[in-house]
């Protein structure tokens, strides 16, 4: 179930939730009874798969949605095919998804042949270069040699500044051939991504079944990266500023938010930097639906989290700890990022009771951020000042 599915499908899901939520708690589905405690604004991708994948089993909670969906006044042709025969409606959306892919990779194909093609424009210009300058070299050493009153350290002293010259220009020349090349080696795989897309296209309208999508080719945007950096300046800027900084409530002070200001807004985390806390704790999925991730629970969803909880570093001085429902990835358990933010995978438990256990080991100062109700009660019960994922995207987005 691909990201794009889960957003078109997304209408029937919220009306899936106000079913369950209309349910008495033993006529929900064993396996739908997280996802009806759920109080986040959208569910994490793992949830919406797995409801999608019960209307699709369940014909029962189907027909209860198809109901409340033309109860509903609203009309959508695809998610009317869907409470019809969902296996028609997933296939429509699959070969939607094929194409879109193909044309993303005939595009970056055609963005990059560009590129070679400008490179094999400076190749050229550094070669008209480099016959300039041999010529010039040449028309030097001729009037060196015929110079013969200029003295032999003069004349050395200038041979060796052209044979540095003629160095430099042959390693600018090598250089631009290895990206040349480079450029081309990507081309070529891109090609070939293409071609496969091309196949599985033509495979999927014959009828034949869907091959896995290709992981897509990772990109980065240094525009985008020093915006970013210059958002986390604007909001740390305040209190790195002695005349503007919060009133100081020491450790021994009163740990809650003070009067007037929200838990789920961007004033409850700025707060924290007045409070002191000795531990704060992220529940780290929460936060990454908070930010609007599609594919929260990959690596891309974590990184996301896991830069949000460095900038959140500069602003407190306690222990950060961001806990992850699944079991240690990529070949590791939990680790310490470079700023200090520790990261915890919960097993085979869930977040929410690794979070409420941590707890239980360190009773104090703590604070955790989460938009989960449930998660919420608990840790007040523990004594935590709880705040929202919400504020805390609102917070790093300032």
């Amino acid at each position: 179930m691909n990201a794009e599915a889960r957003r078109r499908l997304r209408p029937v899901i919220d009306i899936a939730r106000q079913v369950l939520d209309d349910y008495e708690d033993d006529e929900v589905p064993a396996r739908m009874r997280r996802i009806a405690r759920s109080s986040a604004r959208t569910l994490p991708p793992p949830f919406e798969r797995s409801l999608i994948d019960e209307l699709v089993s369940d014909d029962a909670l189907r027909a209860d949605v198809a109901s409340a969906w033309t109860d509903s006044g609203r009309s959508d042709e695809l998610i009317e095919t869907f409470l019809d025969d969902p296996g028609a409606a997933l296939a429509s959306l699959e070969s939607v998804e094929s194409e879109a892919e193909l044309l993303r990779l005939t595009g970056e194909l055609d963005v990059e042949r560009t590129r070679v093609e400008e490179l094999d424009r400076e190749l050229g210009r550094a070669k008209h270069r480099l016959t300039q300058e041999r010529r010039e070299a040449a028309k030097e050493r001729k009037a060196l040699r015929d110079g013969a009153k200029r003295s032999r350290e003069g004349i050395e002293a200038a041979l060796r500044e052209s044979r540095a010259e003629a160095t430099d220009l042959r390693a600018a020349l090598s250089e631009a051939e290895q990206s040349i090349a480079e450029r081309e080696a990507l081309i070529a795989d891109l090609q070939s991504k293409e071609d496969r897309a091309v196949r599985r296209a033509a495979r999927r309208d014959a009828g034949a079944p869907a091959m896995p999508r290709p992981a897509p080719i990772p990109t980065g945007d240094p525009g985008a990266i020093a915006a970013w950096l210059d958002t986390a300046e604007r909001v740390l800027r305040p209190y790195r500023d002695a005349a503007g900084a919060p009133p100081d409530r020491g450790p021994d002070g009163p740990f809650a938010l003070p009067g007037g200001v929200a838990p789920d807004r961007a004033a409850g985390v700025a707060a924290l930097a007045g409070l002191r806390p000795d531990l704060v704790i992220l529940d780290g999925y929460n936060v990454a639906g908070a930010l609007g991730l599609v594919a929260l629970s990959g690596a891309e969803g974590r990184n996301a989290v896991l830069n949000v909880a460095n900038v959140l570093s500069r602003l407190v001085a306690g222990e950060i700890v961001v806990v992850f429902d699944a079991v240690g990835v990529e070949g590791r358990g939990s680790y310490t990022t470079e700023l200090g933010v520790q990261v915890r995978f919960a097993g085979d438990r869930s977040a929410d009771d690794a979070i409420v256990a941590l707890l239980g080991e360190r009773p104090g100062r703590t604070a955790v951020v989460t938009n989960d109700r449930e998660l919420r009660e608990r840790a007040t019960l523990l004594g935590a000042l709880v705040l929202w994922s919400d504020g805390l995207v609102e917070w790093a987005n300032g």
